[in-house]
Formats: structure tokens, C-alpha cells, sequence
């Protein structure tokens, strides 16, 4: 693969000539790169492609000026180049004559529930019919984004994605507005103001899954985010894409991130055009069949009209990265057990478990908005048996609880963990896979749920048990060899141990998979307690866990999520316990989430 990256033009007739000087000597080294490894793939612009995108008809010049050049020197089609807005490709006389939408905007999009709740709110706006907020940005919309080559396969006011076909595997492209909330205001007075959004990114990821290698691209750096929309989307992002492109800062500086959520080359690309004088440059990413990345970086000598190799920013303007992509592997890699691979599987997997969660949350046929696991999962309280305490004498804190189970998924121990049917087991168990996923367990491991049931008298072998949910979340990619000589986190839901002959064949896969860590959750139909003992001579050598119902503290913090006033949050929050206790239903997330819709729903 080989992408050329490009970003920050600030094209402006007022500095024409100027910009002419230094494009050609860009498109000159572009063409010599061309002739001597081979057309581009891809070519990214990420945002500021004009000075200022009210002035008139700036976006048509700037196609014919620039970007039909460099696509032919880069031997590039249509179809092969991506673009996302930056903050000079906004109309600031639009921002500035209704400051009062920027000042309602500001005092809203606070808290990750307030974006996402906005984002869903304006999510199928067609970009022909722009609402207010992104008024700023309709000249780009409508010269820009508005064209649709063969490789686009969705458009909206916050997101354009693309799938490039390619002969070894698709490169799927997603592209995020991070300008609609930009002022352009000097100073840096958007910084910490910006939003991407978490719903964007899930949006992208389910639209992207079928792509080899996955590619993000945005002008502004995260930290240029609301603080708490950069902690809802750098994670996700760095879990899900290969590469993340991004500008602004006018400064090639790429680097490979490696976090528990995943690993990801970020490629900062420097100002194609700042000034004659200004660090003009960008970069070319090139992969290779030896699972690395190349990244050239070039800047621009005005002595020598000529782009060359950075030099001061690295050794012979190169850096290289171990590269492996978020797609599906080739064959002979699944049978080995190396990191590279479980990364690469748990890159591929990890939205998707998180997909499944969210569905667990969600409340079927009611037409509620989509729930993320993480947002809106209230943890209920897990106690050893021998230390199991009445709830009211325990710190009545959600965030206690979730802290707990952390912990527990921290150590090395088996679990089991004794429930009744109806108290959020196997919401619990689909928290604990995302969590797992994103590395908060005792090493990386691959989650994959199983339900006890599937066990077979004929196949009681540990693929069969688990197969199901390992092909959805990976379509296809997890294989028997792979779950049998890599590190798993297996949950096994809805144990019954009144079946015999399956109790003992889970028994007997315990003992024998060594590469596996347990979670097995208990069916209770009776006493908690005597289920707990009854558990522990069943499969010895677990921490076994008792399931509680959710405190007051937790009831309190679901409750919350769906109502926004302080007054009405009290005031539903004491209607919900007063259903509680008169229906005497038991207090789990489901049962809580179905009363608190019926209360938010009421006529």
C-alpha cells in the first residue's frame, strides 16, 4: 500500500504565485516517486484546503489548481482520493453574525451523552440541507464533500467513508469533521471546544468492518477535542484504524502508538503551503510484505525550489513501524501464537464485541436510541461468599462496584460468579468482554463468550463451545488452531448444575486448556449461597463470586442517564423506587432501564 498524505494548502489567490513555486515542486517529487515505486493507492488530504472558505468559488479553483494535479502525478484517480474539513475551510462572517448558536453550543456539548445525543439528533441531515450549527461549512459541503466517486459509500454532516477496492485486500477510509465546531477565531480559542464524536466513530467502524487495512483521517489533533469527547474517541480509534491521518499543527511528526487498545501509526503531516519561508512538507506511508511501515517524510528548500528528504526531522527523512493491519490475516498466520497476531485479531474483533454489547443493552422494540456499554452499564455488587454483606452496610457507590470487577479481571484466578436469572448476568458477562478486549485483564487475550447449553455430549471440545461468537466478532478470522494455542478469556453463560454431563465435560476443558482463562456464570434458582457452594465443589480452583442486585447509588446513576434537568432526575429517580418496591420486581439493569423508558415515555 502507498498513501500519499497530504494536508494544509491554504489555497488564496492573494499568495497564487507563491503557492505555484512550491506546488510544482511538490508534484515534481510526487511524479519521481511514482516512476520509481509506482502509482499511489491512496491519496489524503487532511483539511485546510483553502485560506478561507467563504470567499467565492475558492473550492472549485482549488479542485482544478491543485487537487486534478496531484492526483495525476500521483498516478491516482478520483475514486482514490479522501478529504476531510479544517478550520480555514470555514465561513467565520457565518459564525460571527449568529455568535448566539456558537454560545448554545458551547454551553450544551459538555459531556459525552450530550454529543452523542446531538450527533444522533442531526445524524441523517443531508449535507444539501445544512441545519444551523454547520451553516459554516456549506461551502465545503456543497463543493467538496458533495462529489461522490465510485469508492464513497456514505456521506453526512459529520462523515465521509470510503472503500477502495484493491486486489490483496479493501483499504475502507473514514473521514471526520472536526471543523463544524470551529470558530476560526485567533488565539487557539477552539482548542478543548472541538468535537469528533464517539457515535461518529462507532458509525465509521460498522461501515468499515469489511476493509483489510482501515485508515482514519481528521485536521486536528485529539488534544484539540472537548476533553471528554478525546477520552470517549481516542480510544475506539486506536482499537479500530491502522492509520490515523491528521494536520493542523503545520509539523510532520508521525509516530507509532501503542496502547492497551491497540496499536496504530499516526501520520502528522506538515503544511503543504504555509509561506515561502514557512517548513513546507508532507509524507508518503508505504507498507510492505515484511509487516512493516515506511513513512518518508519531505520538506521544501526555497534555495532549491526542490522537495527532499527531511532531514531534520529523522535520519534520511524515514521512520519505519511494525505494521500489522486491523483486517483479516493471511492463512498461515492463525496457526501461530504471536503477539503480532492476537493484536491483529483483537483489533478486528474488538468493535464488534463491543457492537454485541451494545445490543445487550439495548432495549428491544421499544425504538429507544442506541446505548453504549460503557456509558450506561451500572455494575452490580460482586462479593466472595465468605464475605458477602448486606448491601446497605457496603459504600453505596456505582463506581465502587465497577472498580471491583476491574480488579477481579485483573488477577490470574478463574471466576465464578452465582446469580439468578433475572439479576444482569450476561450483560455482565458482555461488559467484561469488552473490558477484557481492551486489555484490563492479566495479559492480552482474546474474550469470546460461550452459552453452557452449546456444549455437546458428541464435541464437547472448546472450539464448539465457542465458535459462534468467535466467528461473529471476527468474521471468520478466529480459527480452532488459534483459539487452542492462544491466550483466551472465556465466558461461559447460563451454567445449569443440574446438567450433569455438561457440568463435567466444562469441568474436563478446564483442566485440559491451559491457554485459557475462565469466567463461568452460575444459574441460580434458588438461595444465592447454597448455589455458591454447590458451584465451588463443581469446578474447584475458581474465585467464586455471589451476584447482588444494584444498590440505590447504581439505580441512581442509570437514572440519570436518561433525564437531564437536576428536578426531573430526582423526580423520576423516586417514581422508579416507588415502582420498585410496590411491583417487587428484582433490581437488575434490565428491569431498571424498562421502567426508566416507560416513566421518560409517559404521555
Amino acid at each position: 500500500m502507498k498513501v500519499l498524505h497530504l494536508s494544509d494548502l491554504h489555497l488564496s489567490t492573494k499568495h497564487q504565485h507563491d503557492e505555484e513555486v512550491v506546488l510544482r515542486a511538490a508534484i515534481e517529487t510526487i511524479e519521481a516517486r511514482r516512476d520509481e515505486a509506482g502509482a499511489f493507492d491512496l491519496v489524503i488530504f487532511s483539511g485546510d484546503l483553502v485560506n478561507r472558505g467563504g470567499d467565492e468559488n475558492v473550492f472549485q479553483t482549488a479542485r482544478s489548481t491543485f487537487i486534478k494535479r496531484f492526483l495525476d502525478a500521483a498516478g491516482a484517480s478520483e475514486s482514490q482520493f479522501v478529504i476531510c474539513p479544517g478550520n480555514h475551510d470555514i465561513d467565520r462572517d457565518v459564525v460571527r453574525k449568529v455568535g448566539y448558536i456558537e454560545a448554545g453550543l458551547l454551553k450544551t456539548l459538555t459531556n459525552r451523552s450530550e454529543i452523542n445525543k446531538f450527533i444522533d439528533d442531526h445524524w441523517s441531515f443531508p449535507i444539501s440541507s445544512v441545519p444551523a450549527p454547520f451553516a459554516r461549512l456549506s461551502g465545503f459541503y456543497r463543493d467538496v464533500w458533495a462529489t461522490n466517486p465510485d469508492s464513497c459509500i456514505s456521506t453526512n454532516l459529520f462523515l465521509k467513508a470510503y472503500i477502495i477496492k484493491q486486489s490483496d485486500g479493501d483499504i475502507g477510509v473514514a473521514c471526520f469533521n472536526t471543523a463544524w465546531r470551529c470558530t476560526g477565531e485567533a488565539g487557539d480559542v477552539d482548542k478543548g471546544n472541538l468535537v469528533l464524536g464517539e457515535r461518529v466513530v462507532d458509525h465509521a467502524i460498522e461501515l468499515l468492518r469489511s476493509a483489510r487495512i482501515k485508515i482514519g483521517v481528521f485536521h486536528h489533533p485529539l488534544h484539540w477535542l472537548n476533553e471528554s469527547d478525546q477520552v470517549a474517541v481516542e480510544g475506539r480509534l486506536q482499537a479500530a484504524f491502522d492509520l490515523l491521518a491528521c494536520g493542523h499543527i503545520h509539523r510532520s511528526g508521525p509516530e507509532l502508538r501503542k496502547t492497551t487498545m491497540g496499536d496504530a501509526i499516526l501520520s502528522q503531516a506538515g503544511c503543504l503551503y504555509g509561506s515561502r519561508e514557512w517548513f513546507n512538507g508532507y509524507s508518503i506511508v508505504e507498507t510492505d510484505s515484511s509487516d512493516t511501515a515506511i513513512v518518508r517524510l519531505y520538506e521544501y528548500s526555497d534555495q532549491r525550489r526542490k522537495f527532499l528528504p527531511a532531514t531534520r526531522i529523522v535520519d534520511e527523512g524515514i521512520v519505519k513501524y511494525p505494521f500489522s493491519s486491523s483486517g483479516v490475516a493471511s492463512a498461515s498466520h492463525f496457526g501461530g501464537t504471536s503477539a503480532n497476531t492476537l493484536s491483529t485479531i483483537l483489533r478486528k474483533a474488538r468493535p464488534n464485541i463491543r457492537r454485541l454489547a451494545n445490543d445487550q443493552i439495548a432495549l428491544a422494540g421499544t425504538g429507544e436510541q442506541a446505548r453504549d456499554i460503557d456509558e450506561h452499564f451500572v455494575c452490580p455488587p460482586l462479593n466472595k461468599l465468605s464475605q458477602a454483606i448486606p448491601a446497605s452496610q457496603v459504600n453505596d457507590t456505582p463506581e465502587n462496584d465497577r472498580e471491583n470487577l476491574l480488579a477481579i479481571l485483573k488477577g490470574k484466578e478463574n471466576i465464578t460468579i452465582v446469580g439468578r436469572s433475572e439479576l444482569g448476568k450476561t450483560t455482565v458477562a458482555h461488559y467484561i468482554a469488552v473490558k477484557i478486549s481492551e486489555g484490563f485483564g492479566d495479559q492480552a487475550r482474546i474474550p469470546l463468550i460461550g452459552k453452557f447449553a452449546e456444549l455437546d455430549s458428541k464435541d464437547s471440545s472448546l472450539w464448539r463451545l465457542l465458535r459462534s461468537y468467535a466467528n461473529e466478532v471476527s468474521d471468520g478470522a478466529t480459527t480452532r488452531a488459534f483459539v487452542e494455542g492462544n491466550p483466551v478469556f472465556a465466558i461461559v453463560d447460563d451454567i445449569d448444575l443440574f446438567d450433569e454431563t455438561r457440568v463435567k465435560a466444562l469441568g474436563l476443558l478446564i483442566t485440559k486448556h491451559k491457554n485459557v482463562r475462565w469466567c463461568l456464570f452460575v444459574r441460580a434458582s434458588a438461595g444465592s449461597e447454597s448455589f455458591s457452594k454447590a458451584s465451588d465443589n463443581a469446578f474447584p480452583n475458581t474465585e467464586q463470586y455471589v451476584i447482588g442486585e444494584l444498590r440505590r447509588g447504581a439505580i441512581r446513576a442509570l437514572s440519570d442517564t436518561y433525564f437531564i434537568s437536576k428536578d426531573e432526575q430526582d423526580r423520576r429517580y423516586q417514581s422508579l423506587m416507588e415502582q420498585l418496591q410496590r411491583i417487587g420486581l428484582p433490581r437488575s439493569g434490565y428491569v431498571v432501564s424498562l421502567i426508566l423508558w416507560a416513566l421518560k415515555n409517559r404521555s
